[in-house]
C-alpha cells in the first residue's frame, strides 16, 4: 500500500516517519555532515532505535560519504555496488541504516528522487520510499521490478533471504548472522565495513544528545563502559529504559544491562 507523506499521522509506523524527518532536515538548511544528531518531528519516532533522536557517529558520516561517492548506476558494476556493514551486536549497525536513509532522502533532488527499498529485520516486509513524497509497504517479492534497477537503493537490516541483484545494496549483519545465515551474501559481497566499538567520549555525547538517555548519569555510563565495553545497546539503551521508569533503580538498571549482554552471547 502507498500513501502520500502529507497524509501520515503521528500514529503511523515509525518507518513511515523517515521522509518527514528528511523533509524537516531539508527545511532547516543545515549541513547534515556537521550534525551530531537528527530528530524526527514531534509526535513521531525513528524506527529501530525507538527514540525521537538519533546520535550521529563520525563513523556514520564517513561511511555515508564513502558509499554515496563510490556506488554507481552502471549495471555492469552490481557487485561493486554492494557492501556489508558488520560488527558486534548492539553497536549501531541498524541505526546507521536509518541515518543513511534519512540523509539520502534529505539531500536528494526533488526532480530526480531516489528510490529506496528498506527490507526490515527478520522479515519479508519492506518500506519503499519514492523520494520524500511517497511511502509504500509490502512484501519483498512485490518490489522485484525496483530491485532490478541499478539506480535503486536496497537497504537490508539482517533480513531473511535478501534479494541480491543490480540494486545498490547495503546489508547490515552481525558476524554470527554472516556465518550462519548469510553464506551466499558473503560469497557475493566484495566490500565489508567493520563498525568499531564506541569510545567513552562518543557514549557521553550520545547520552547528552538523546533525550531518553539524559536519565543516565555520566559516572554510571562510565562504570558500564569499563565493565562491558563501548556497546550503546548495553551501556545506554537498556539501562535508560529501566531508569526512565524509576530513576532511583540503579541496581536493576545495571542488572538489565548484564542480562542483555548475556542474552546476546547465548543467542
Amino acid at each position: 500500500s502507498c500513501v502520500q507523506v502529507g497524509h501520515i499521522n503521528a500514529l503511523e509506523s515509525a518507518f513511515r516517519s523517515l521522509p518527514k524527518t528528511a523533509l524537516a532536515l531539508r527545511r532547516t538548511g543545515a549541513d547534515i555532515q556537521l550534525l551530531e544528531s537528527i530528530s524526527a518531528p514531534d509526535g513521531t519516532w525513528l524506527p529501530i532505535v525507538g527514540t525521537q533522536d538519533l546520535y550521529v557517529r563520525e563513523d556514520y558520516k564517513n561511511l555515508y560519504q564513502d558509499i554515496t561517492s563510490t556506488f554507481t548506476d552502471r549495471t555492469e558494476s552490481s557487485r561493486q555496488n554492494r557492501i556489508v556493514v558488520t560488527g558486534t551486536s548492539g553497536i549501531g549497525k541498524s541505526a546507521f541504516l536509518v541515518y543513511f536513509t534519512v540523509r539520502l532522502l534529505s539531500e536528494s533532488d526533488g526532480d530526480n528522487p531516489p528510490i529506496i527499498v528498506f527490507h526490515t529485520k527478520r522479515s519479508s516486509t519492506c518500506y519503499v520510499y519514492g523520494g520524500t513524497s511517497t511511502v509504500c509497504t509490502g512484501e519483498i517479492n512485490e518490489f522485484q521490478a525496483l530491485l532490478d534497477l541499478p539506480e535503486t537503493w536496497y537497504i537490508v537490516d539482517s533480513s531473511q533471504d535478501p534479494v541480491l541483484g543490480p540494486a545498490k545494496t547495503i546489508l547490515s549483519a552481525s558476524p554470527k548472522t554472516l556465518v550462519e545465515k548469510y553464506k551466499e551474501v558473503t560469497k557475493g559481497s566484495p566490500r565489508y565495513y567493520n563498525m568499531a566499538p564506541w569510545d567513552l567520549n562518543e557514549l557521553e555525547k550520545c547520552r547528552v544528545n538523546i533525550k531518553s538517555f539524559n536519565v543516565l548519569k555520566p559516572e554510571f555510563v562510565e562504570m558500564l563502559y569499563v565493565k562491558m565495553g563501548g556497546i550503546p545497546r548495553y551501556v545506554l539503551q537498556s539501562p535508560s529504559i529501566v531508569l526512565g521508569r524509576n530513576p532511583k533503580d540503579i541496581i536493576k538498571a545495571e542488572k538489565e544491562a548484564y542480562r542483555r549482554v548475556k542474552e546476546a552471547i547465548n543467542r
